[in-house]
């Protein structure tokens, strides 16, 4: 879904009615048979309403008039009749107000979700899961009543304040003009306060994203929390969450109760002025006793609509902060975008290396939103008179199917120099290309999402696992790849002892946190994972960091298969991994503090790379 007016600043609670309008046609467009429905179930419950106090009104004249009790019993039937009629429309347009509800907001939480998806890593690493899954989830939710019944319901009482006051004045000029009167100053009253608590409903769903942010980021590192003696001060922070909510939500409730109080009291007194009046006329013969009853009925009648079309602006009130929040979310656009023509890599089969060349790559987070870590880095390399640059002019060409050992302190740019050629960041001057051998190197930038995907592979330390069945796990829910090809997989990278301990083979699930996995066999997930899409280049950024004994020489099999025929390019601290390597860098502050064949730097004696070697890279390199 593309939005293209932006909030001006300052007046952010009001949004244009074509937003509102272009929402309604999005969701609502596909459902308007079931909108219809609603639409004539609501028509027909009000005219049952008007009719019935009809029936009474008679009723009455009819019985002080001495009527045949026939006829009193003819009307009693009649009201009971339409009374459920009317409980019956109220059922079936509730039930289909549920259906229109649930698709329409699924269908918004499915566009929002695609849209976050597709946001920069920045973007990601200044919101938590916790805040997301409420923008997504609650503040949608909070649009249900906004997209089932708000305007018809709005519609639908206008309707019957309106056919109340031309009964009356039907009936009798004078309290139709009375109560005409005091509700036209009741509704100008509720649509001059309608956005007067909106920025209170705002604040009250950020405070609640904001505390669902601290909870899931806690709930994460309970582990940490609970061995390093932190449960005071998270229970002490989560308090002043709290208190956050607590207080916007006090604000909310004062706010909502006032805008329902500017219209309760001119009602209240226009009731006591109209029953008074009627009650006049009656004793001055002008009306009948049926005609009091039915005024004092309707004038009473009207507190409902006249209620609901007040719990209706409140909920669009509600509804449209929602709207802001999600209107907001989808106006975020990505800086890493999907090129216009994008070009395609063609190879001539499956396994086939790539080539990566680094063409004067820089790159700082200076421009781009950034988290406390992210301005920790920054402050680190401004003190180091790096003018926060990550990477500074890197440059260097990595031949199909050779190995890169990629080595450097924390902080150095390793991880940085993989997620620019991942492309979750694009580099502020230079080029990264890749390409098979047959054919130019192609700019990252030119390349469409899909491609690189497919033609990239990349294993970290943390292995994302989801709660599914292995199969899933490792075909990412593609179910075009057969249990066949997995099980090939799984024999062509030497591991099947690990997988014969598996209760249910391909359907066994794992739990949420990949619990009962350790993190050699979270690591084998993700090499089959990566093997079966098959891609020219692999990236293993400190993927043997964690691996536990029983599994370390089943996982270093299944990493020389991997990299065979591949381009390759390993972050490793271990002296194993980086004897794969047929060159080395080391980075630097983000620069390349060298660069060569593995063989000849760890000859030169005076080299960097034999220096770690004979002192302890794994020491050294921490």
């Amino acid at each position: 879904m593309q939005y293209s007016y932006e909030v001006p600043e300052g007046h952010s609670e009001k949004i244009p009615l074509k937003v509102y309008v272009s929402i309604f046609g999005r969701y609502l467009g596909s459902r308007w048979k079931l909108v219809a429905l609603i639409t004539i179930s609501v028509l027909l419950d009000i005219g049952l309403r008007l009719v019935s106090p009809q029936i009474i009104s008679r009723f009455i004249d009819e019985a002080m008039a001495g009527a045949a009790q026939s006829e009193l019993l003819r009307l009693s039937i009649l009201f009971l009749v339409f009374s459920l009629l009317q409980q019956g429309f109220l059922i079936f347009s509730s039930y289909i107000i549920q259906s229109v509800t649930w698709g329409a907001t699924n269908e918004l939480r499915n566009d929002v979700m695609e849209h976050t998806l597709g946001l920069d890593l920045s973007f990601h690493n200044n919101h938590s899961p916790g805040e997301m899954i409420e923008r997504i989830v609650g503040d949608i939710q909070q649009l249900g009543n906004f997209f089932s019944r708000m305007t018809i319901t709005l519609v639908a009482n206008l309707l019957i304040i309106g056919s109340i006051v031309v009964l009356l004045w039907r009936e009798n000029w004078v309290l139709g003009a009375i109560l005409g009167g005091f509700i036209s100053v009741i509704l100008v009253i509720l649509y001059v306060t309608r956005n007067l608590a909106v920025r209170s409903f705002r604040d009250v769903r950020k405070a609640y994203g904001d505390l669902f942010g601290f909870m899931e980021e806690r709930l994460a590192g309970m582990e940490d929390i609970a061995g390093n003696g932190g449960r005071e001060y998270t229970l002490l922070r989560m308090s002043q969450q709290y208190r956050r909510v607590r207080k916007s939500e006090m604000a909310q409730s004062i706010m909502g109760n006032l805008f329902y109080l500017t219209g309760f009291l001119p009602f209240m007194v226009g009731i006591t002025i109209v029953v008074g009046v009627s009650g006049d006329l009656f004793l001055k013969g002008a009306i009948s006793l049926g005609i009091v009853y039915l005024t004092y009925h309707y004038t009473t009648m009207m507190r409902q609509p006249l209620q609901a079309i007040g719990f209706q602006l409140r909920n669009f009130q509600n509804a449209t902060a929602g709207i802001w929040r999600i209107h907001e979310l989808m106006n975020i656009q990505p800086t890493v975008a999907e090129p216009i023509e994008p070009v395609a890599l063609i190879s001539n089969g499956g396994n086939e290396p790539l080539g990566v060349q680094y063409d004067h790559v820089s790159f700082r987070y200076d421009d781009m939103p950034s988290s406390e870590l992210l301005a920790l880095a920054k402050r680190e390399h401004q003190e180091q008179g790096q003018d926060a640059l990550i990477l500074d002019d890197v440059s260097f060409t990595l031949a199909p199917g050779n190995i890169l050992g990629l080595l450097g302190r924390t902080g150095s740019g390793k991880t940085t120099l993989i997620r620019l050629l991942c492309r979750l960041y694009d580099p502020v001057s230079g080029a990264i290309r890749i390409g098979y051998p047959q054919q130019r190197m192609v700019d990252l930038r030119d390349l469409s999402f899909a491609d690189l995907r497919r033609d990239v592979g990349v294993i970290t330390q943390q292995v994302q696992l989801f709660y599914a069945s292995i199969r899933d796990n490792l075909t990412f829910f593609d179910h075009n790849i057969t249990d066949e090809k997995i099980l090939e997989v799984i024999h062509q990278l030497g591991v099947e002892d690990w997988f014969k301990n598996m209760p249910d083979g391909l359907d066994t699930r794992i739990e949420s946190g990949a619990i009962g996995l350790s993190a050699g066999e979270s690591q084998l997930l993700a090499f089959t994972r990566i093997f079966l899409r098959d891609p020219g280049l692999i990236i293993l950024d400190e993927a043997s960091s964690r691996i536990d004994p029983a599994t370390e020489a089943m996982l270093e099999k299944a990493m020389d298969r991997l990299i065979q025929n591949r381009t390759a390019i390993i972050i490793a601290h271990r002296l194993e991994t980086v004897q794969r390597a047929d060159e080395i860098m080391i980075l630097s502050n983000g620069v390349i503090q060298e660069y060569g064949k593995r063989a000849a730097l760890q000859a030169d004696k005076n080299s960097i790379f034999s220096q770690l070697l004979n002192t302890g890279m794994e020491e050294v390199l921490k």
